[in-house]
């Protein structure tokens, strides 16, 4: 997740708190870890969800180690890693097999995220129903029944439906 400045441990906080809605009960936050060797160990050690924040400190001969040390990494839960852009750019740089890993799993996260107008939050619906060939009223009906597929897209669509009581069902 890539995020504003300086805010890695206050974002880490509130998604560990939104964890339970989603079924994940098993989480721990890590911020701060002083190097590579450090971030391995806790990763595992750590059950659950490992959410780490504070890795902006991180040089690129750092993130090298890490990526020397990425399958130390390999577990059954996830670990989300919260970064600055600044930082994550230099992880790609630094660090291309981790990177490989993870690419496909980067998001974004814009300061205003959560004050779309009316007009924004159509377009990205629309968008939405586009892709997944499938009205709001199906989506619903899915995550009523539990068939929802684990795509973060279909999470945000119910979040724009003002449906995110479905999410974890």
């Amino acid at each position: 997740m890539l995020i504003p400045e300086r805010q890695g441990k206050q974002i880490a906080d509130a998604l560990l708190e939104e964890f339970p809605a989603l079924g994940i009960e098993d989480a721990r936050v890590v911020d701060r870890p002083t190097n590579g060797s450090e971030l391995a160990r806790q990763s595992k050690e750590t059950s659950g969800v490992l959410v780490v924040s504070g890795l902006d400190g991180f040089s690129e001969d750092e993130w090298r180690h890490v990526d020397l040390l990425r399958s130390q990494f390999q577990r059954e839960e996830a670990v989300v890693l919260i970064l600055e852009t600044s930082t994550a750019e230099r992880l790609q740089r630094a660090a291309p097999n981790l990177m490989s890993w993870i690419s496909g799993s980067v998001w974004v996260l814009q300061p205003e995220a959560d004050s779309l107008s009316s007009e924004q939050r159509e377009a990205r619906l629309q968008s939405l129903r586009q892709w997944a060939r499938m009205t709001d009223e199906r989506v619903v009906e899915m995550a009523m029944q539990g068939q929802l597929p684990a795509d973060p897209a279909y999470a945000e669509w119910l979040v724009l439906l003002n449906r995110g009581d479905l999410l974890g069902l």
